[in-house]
């Protein structure tokens, strides 16, 4: 009997003890709260249009406008829009989503599916990120790009956990 218990709490507390060592410190999903913009131009928008980001145990999907201003309604006719009125509408989103991985600090996006389309292509790196916790309150800080190239004048991102 004493065996069975055993072999029965194996069962048990094992695989909820892995699963709790293997929770991302950013699971969750997080609103854009603040948006900082480094170098010579440098400033702060702490009323950021809105972007929702959301990460699971290995997968993540960023949906964010990056403009000030809220987007233009979409043309009604696609057919007959200008390319101004097109770019205005849906230049300024950002959509994304892929796999990501947690080192120390530091945070690698590698997109699958990126309205970007040369960040999809093969030999393609991890955008680089460095991050920090706080509270609800996660802090991005991009170091690089899915290009390999380092992020000139660096937004530095303050999500807020939504849940």
């Amino acid at each position: 009997m004493l065996k069975q218990i055993a072999v029965l709490l194996t069962f048990v507390l094992v695989p909820s003890t892995l699963s709790a060592q293997s929770k991302s410190p950013i699971a969750g999903a997080w609103r854009v709260a603040e948006v900082t913009s480094t170098g010579s131009n440098s400033w702060t928008n702490s009323r950021p249009q809105p972007g929702l980001y959301l990460f699971t145990a290995k997968h993540y999907s960023i949906v964010r406008v990056l403009s000030d201003d809220p987007r233009p309604d979409e043309p009604e006719d696609s057919e007959k829009a200008t390319a101004a009125a097109l770019r205005a509408a849906w230049g300024p989103l950002q959509a994304q989503s892929g796999t990501y991985e947690v080192v120390g600090g530091t945070l690698n996006l590698l997109p699958v599916i990126t309205k970007r389309p040369q960040a999809m292509k093969a030999g393609t790196r991890p955008a680089v990120y460095t991050f920090s916790v706080q509270g609800n309150t996660l802090t991005l800080e991009q170091q690089s790009t899915a290009e390999g190239t380092p992020a000139r004048n660096r937004q530095i991102l303050k999500l807020t956990r939504m849940e």
